[in-house]
């Protein structure tokens, strides 16, 4: 039985607007919903009205590791140039994720009419009946998710790297590099993230296998410093880069299939074409039916710096620096919407149906910089 000078009442029921009650036994009406009090040299927060959204630790958890492999080749082709090789294999195991002890079912597929209902969990249920007999009956259920950390991630990279490089010889040195990828796993790569399969306390992560989000399955740069003869002191610097695109995930926002409360399920495999005209419009093809099984636009940017250093007396000498950021003026586009709100999602092929495979953001304004050092 709370004591009013224990504790600071923040929210009461107020009886007087309800029927009379015959299992109501407090005398004096008193039924604090929500209260706060001092505990130790902190303070408490209760509430009866449920509890909002919690992320429990795991006396089991561990931390991940990655194992890498490597092999390569490296050869001189002349006096000042020399070409490799090398072969990157790296096992991610025991990562962290997070199962949900309270998930959720929906009463039909349809997202529009289905109703959400929390179910629990073995674990939940047990810890809550642990906090009710700790702090009384009235604790009241969790009705947000309650997340727990689990080992269960694991990713495989698979990276061919490529280099011809020239060392400064010439007035010039240059560097080409190309890089071929491949990370998969049964989650993202990004964080300790849900399963957006789990079903009950079963992840289903094979459901959940594919690209992870940083995937960028082929990368190429070319990069170099120069100085410019008969000039007296200009140079010039240059990276170029081009990545194909990232992943994303292609599904359907208006059904839940598998009844869990997230519509996470791929659209089927095939072609998606632009619903634009234009020679620009964006497609997909050859669309694979998984977790990010779709690929956004490529990137492009090149980067320069023009730098001249300006003698002065005592050995002195001023460095001048323009740095050109995208000097191309190169426009990047971001993924396009991958979520279609209608029923008929599974089975559409068209791209730019509401959000559907539109681009909405873009970057690659050309920027400049200006800067000087004095060395002395």
């Amino acid at each position: 039985m709370h004591r009013r000078d224990k504790i600071r009442v923040l929210l009461r029921l107020d009886l007087s607007k309800m029927p009379p009650n015959s299992e109501l036994h407090r005398k004096d009406g008193d039924f604090p919903l929500a209260w706060a009090r001092t505990y130790g040299n902190g303070r408490v927060f209760y509430s009866a009205l449920g509890h909002a959204a919690a992320t429990w630790d795991n006396p089991d958890r561990v931390n991940g590791h990655t194992d890498q492999f490597t092999v390569g080749y490296e050869r001189q082709i002349a006096n000042n140039m020399s070409v490799s090789a090398d072969y990157v294999h790296e096992m991610g195991r025991d990562l962290l994720m997070a199962i949900n002890l309270n998930p959720q079912v929906r009463s039909n597929p349809s997202t529009t009419t289905g109703t959400l209902t929390r179910v629990g969990s073995p674990t939940l249920t047990s810890a809550l009946q642990a906090l009710q007999a700790k702090y009384g009956p009235s604790f009241g259920n969790f009705t947000a998710n309650v997340t727990q950390f689990v080992n269960t991630g694991q990713i495989d990279y698979d990276g061919l790297m490529l280099q011809l490089k020239k060392r400064f010889s010439h007035n010039y040195s240059a560097q080409v590099s190309y890089t071929l990828g491949n990370s998969r796993g049964n989650y993202s790569g990004s964080g300790a993230p849900l399963s957006n399969f789990q079903v009950g306390q079963d992840m289903h992560l094979d459901l959940n296998q594919g690209p992870t989000d940083n995937d960028i399955r082929h990368n190429f740069t070319v990069s170099g410093t120069a100085l410019v003869p008969k000039t007296h002191g200009l140079n010039v610097s240059w990276v170029a880069r081009a990545l194909s695109g990232s992943p994303f995930s292609l599904t359907n926002s208006a059904v839940d299939p598998d009844l869990n409360g997230i519509q996470a399920e791929p659209l089927a495999a095939g072609s998606y074409a632009a619903a634009s005209t234009a020679t620009d419009a964006f497609g997909l093809k050859s669309y694979k039916s998984e977790r990010n099984g779709a690929r956004g636009p490529g990137f492009f940017e090149m980067d320069m710096r023009f730098g001249y250093r300006v003698p002065l007396a005592r050995q002195r000498y001023v460095e001048l620096a323009v740095d050109v950021f995208n000097m191309t003026n190169h426009t990047n586009f971001a993924n396009p919407g991958g979520s279609l709100p209608g029923p008929g999602a599974n089975t559409a092929t068209v791209f730019g149906t509401s959000s559907f495979g539109n681009i909405t953001a873009a970057s690659g304004n050309r920027n400049i910089q200006l800067g000087a050092k004095l060395l002395f």
